[in-house]
């Protein structure tokens, strides 16, 4: 349970501000929640703490696909988006900014395709299932 596993994580972050792996997993938590202005700020934390960690690639990955405005993509966003999803095809935000893109480009059973996959991660996303829905109302 994301929500539970939340408020864990805050709890420990709010005991030990600076450990960057509690940062780390309380921003991939908010992260696979959508909740994306607080998951940049703990991802910023844990990817610029220094050191050799291990998480740093993915935190400046998802960081990355937190700053992808999917209403304005350009050749080297969608890349990213790509190697992201290959990475890991059932990020819920990727899909989700995939699905957007999809969508304006008309290429709809792909958007609906991918928003799915988004809510089988995050069944909560409502972003996800407004989107969905108007594609379906669209009638594609």
């Amino acid at each position: 349970n994301y929500e539970r596993a939340l408020r864990n994580a805050q709890a420990a972050a709010e005991k030990l501000p600076t450990d960057p792996e509690i940062q780390y997993r309380l921003g991939v938590i908010q992260y696979y929640l959508g909740h994306l202005e607080p998951a940049r700020q703990s991802l910023r934390k844990a990817a610029t703490a220094g050191g050799q960690f291990t998480f740093v690639k993915d935190a400046t990955r998802r960081l990355a696909v937190i700053d992808i405005d999917p209403g304005k993509p350009d050749a080297a966003n969608r890349d990213l988006l790509a190697r992201a999803a290959r990475e890991d095809p059932k990020d819920p935000v990727v899909m989700s900014r995939l699905a957007q893109i999809d969508s304006r480009e008309g290429n709809y059973p792909a958007a609906a395709e991918r928003y799915e996959s988004s809510l089988k991660v995050n069944v909560g996303d409502v972003q996800a299932m407004l989107n969905l829905a108007e594609l379906f109302s669209r009638g594609f």
